[in-house]
């Protein structure tokens, strides 16, 4: 709380810094809001959160040189935490559709928070939706 809360003062209205800290958040509100429509039993916004952490730290690892074992230690850490979730290949148009309307893009573009190593985060990161897809899958196959 103690760094959110410096680089919240920092960057107040979010248009640097503060980025940072919607690592995991571009496809985890899109998992909690459709889990959300969909789910009998939705996500917590911790979960979704964690769903989308693994994702974009796949992401990270293709844009931004996160490591593979980075990318493993915080895959299997937050699984041992976390309920694995199914995310249904059905729902991915739904997801990338979510992801479009995110408050954080600009001019079209989905926007990431991305790891360039464990604790360093860069943002402004702009990913194909096919790269997104494929950050679902990664988490499907774990």
């Amino acid at each position: 709380m103690e760094i959110k809360n410096e680089v919240v003062t920092e960057d107040p209205l979010e248009k640097g810094l503060r980025k940072i800290l919607n690592f995991g958040h571009t496809i985890g509100h899109a998992v909690e809001s459709y889990s959300l429509s969909k789910d009998k039993k939705p996500l917590t916004h911790g979960e979704a959160i964690a769903i989308g952490m693994v994702c974009e730290g796949f992401l990270s690892a293709k844009y931004c040189n996160l490591t593979e074992d980075e990318l493993n230690d915080l895959s299997r850490y937050i699984i041992s935490i976390y309920p694995k979730y199914n995310i249904k290949e059905k729902s991915f148009d739904a997801l990338i559709s979510l992801m479009q309307s995110d408050k954080k893009n600009e001019e079209g573009h989905i926007l990431f928070s991305l790891l360039e190593k464990i604790g360093h985060c860069t943002f402004n990161c702009k990913v194909t939706d096919k790269d997104i897809l494929a950050s679902l899958n990664y988490y499907n196959s774990l």
